[in-house]
């Protein structure tokens, strides 16, 4: 069964990736991409998933539009995680972070009470389609 994904703010611009990889001197991996644009900002009708053990929720996919004022965005969150190699693309409820792990493709997860980084051993992939 495939999710269904709700509340979409369309991706204005793509070439935002581009600007964002050269002002953090970042690269996006192209799954991370293609799934923004898919599903930029919105929210997963099966919002939750197992990570380490741990049931969490899937509250919504952060906005990668520049100067977005509606939703959770990708630069505010980066600037919460602080380290580029933990690439912020969703949130939960509880103003934590999903991020993609340039060095591996797994998903991990920042909690921001504690301010640290939780690695996980499910690929990004595996994570989109494991929500339930």
């Amino acid at each position: 069964m495939s999710n269904k994904w709700l509340f979409k703010i369309d991706l204005k611009d793509e070439s935002v990736f581009d600007e964002y990889e050269s002002v953090l001197q970042i690269s996006f991996p192209e799954e991370l991409k293609s799934f923004v644009i898919e599903n930029n900002a919105s929210s997963p009708e099966l919002n939750g998933v197992e990570f380490n053990g741990v049931e969490r929720v899937y509250d919504e996919t952060l906005s990668f539009n520049r100067y977005e004022d509606e939703a959770s965005t990708f630069l505010s969150a980066m600037n919460s995680v602080g380290n580029k190699a933990y690439l912020p693309f969703a949130k939960d409820p509880f103003g934590n972070y999903f991020c993609y792990c340039i060095e591996n493709g797994t998903v991990c997860f920042y909690n921001h009470e504690e301010d640290n980084i939780e690695k996980g051993n499910i690929s990004f992939k595996k994570f989109i389609e494991v929500l339930q």
